[in-house]
């Protein structure tokens, strides 16, 4: 599908849509608890429905042990470590981008222990076998994410005796912190000391998941370009976001204080304001999730705006860094990569061009947002890949 956002109108006051990062993280702890979960929300994402269709998969028993994670890359790197404890032999492969991204190496600790993986050039569908989860010490060197992390989390707790896991140099701490906290809500207990960027976590084995019924909070990833267009456009009155939430995502309002972007929060609500931009300075290591909603508030900043950390962006649904480059110099953005940052010179005057979203949700979402403050032609292809983290994001944001 492809789309012009001329003439379109953001709402004046936004729902935001359930997070899709705390959502799988309840449903994992819901499935060791032995109790289901309900989707029939509207709005719940594809990769959310990835993971329960597995989930189910592994609760009926099948004799099938190969497990399609759909677009999910969360989906495909814990799912490994819940299946261990059911099968020794198994399959994980996937559809669309996640064909594509280079995962199967973040697997390679556990050829230590014995496990058998094979793949093809680093990619899915990816065999396992003699996959034999066991307590003891894991040691994870440089990770390229923290999805790794959030499977043995959920997992070890399970096993006789206690483990340990040492990540060294650390990335994406606050989806860690997170899963433990989801954790710790289902009775799963996680003791971790944090040293430089070195993380340690000791957790004890022969635990029991308790069930615990969850409001999933709102999403601050997918809001996120909302939350910049309002600065740039109206003020619009955001509900259902969590204040003192751990997503990492939420960060977006430390770049709001360092751009002069003014908000509000009273009671349930976050009031963004139309805001003069200033250009910042931000490491997105942690949460590179954000760059794409970020780079468009640096788009309509005043001045020299540099986002760090874009390595990150590499092994995401395409090469971020490169596609927000490729797409956004169609209509006359100043940017420049170099080494492990870009910058973006704002308040350029911008053209009307066809954007491209590289079947890429984020870059979809930063492409409409961009497109919906020009109010021009710019036309975006290929938009349905939204639908991975968010079913309904024109239906819900805009009035058309």
């Amino acid at each position: 599908m492809n789309i012009k956002i001329k003439n379109f109108k953001l709402k004046d006051e936004i729902n935001a849509p359930i997070s899709k990062s705390c959502m799988q993280r309840i449903l994992l702890a819901s499935f060791f608890s032995n109790n289901k979960i309900s989707l029939k929300n509207k709005n719940i994402s594809e990769d959310v429905i990835s993971l329960n269709n597995i989930l189910e998969q592994i609760s009926n028993k099948q004799n099938n042990n190969i497990f399609n994670c759909g677009e999910s890359a969360f989906t495909a790197r814990t799912i490994v470590f819940v299946l261990a404890l059911y099968y020794k032999s198994f399959i994980i492969t996937g559809e669309k981008t996640l064909m594509q991204r280079k995962i199967a190496s973040d697997f390679d600790f556990l050829k230590n222990l014995d496990w058998k993986i094979s793949n093809k050039n680093n990619c899915l569908p990816i065999n396992f076998e003699n996959a034999n989860l066991i307590s003891g010490t894991y040691i994870i060197s440089n990770p390229e994410t923290s999805q790794i992390v959030s499977g043995l989390l959920f997992t070890l707790p399970l096993l006789n005796g206690n483990s340990k896991i040492i990540i060294k140099n650390a990335v994406s701490l606050d989806y860690i912190f997170m899963t433990i906290n989801i954790l710790k809500k289902f009775n799963i207990q996680i003791v971790y000391d944090l040293y430089n960027n070195n993380l340690i976590i000791n957790i004890k084995g022969n635990q029991k998941y308790q069930f615990v019924e969850l409001a999933v909070e709102g999403d601050w990833s997918g809001t996120a370009f909302f939350l910049v267009a309002a600065a740039i456009t109206k003020t619009i009155n955001f509900s259902g976001l969590c204040r003192n939430s751990l997503q990492a995502d939420k960060k977006i309002l430390s770049i709001f204080d360092m751009a002069n972007v003014k908000y509000l929060w009273r009671k349930n609500y976050l009031t963004i304001k139309k805001s003069e931009i200033k250009a910042f300075d931000f490491d997105a290591t942690n949460c590179p999730d954000l760059v794409p909603a970020i780079f468009v508030l640096a788009l309509f900043a005043n001045g020299k705006s540099n986002i760090f950390g874009i390595n990150r962006l590499l092994n995401k649904e395409s090469s971020r860094a490169k596609v927000l480059l490729e797409e956004f110099i169609k209509i006359g953005a100043n940017i420049k990569i170099e080494n492990n940052s870009i910058s973006i010179i704002g308040n350029q005057k911008y053209n009307a061009s066809v954007l491209n979203s590289h079947n890429d949700h984020r870059i979809a979402m930063a492409e409409i947002i961009t497109a919906y403050i020009l109010n021009n032609n710019t036309e975006i292809l290929n938009i349905n890949c939204i639908k991975k983290s968010y079913c309904n994001f024109l239906e819900n944001f805009f009035i058309y």
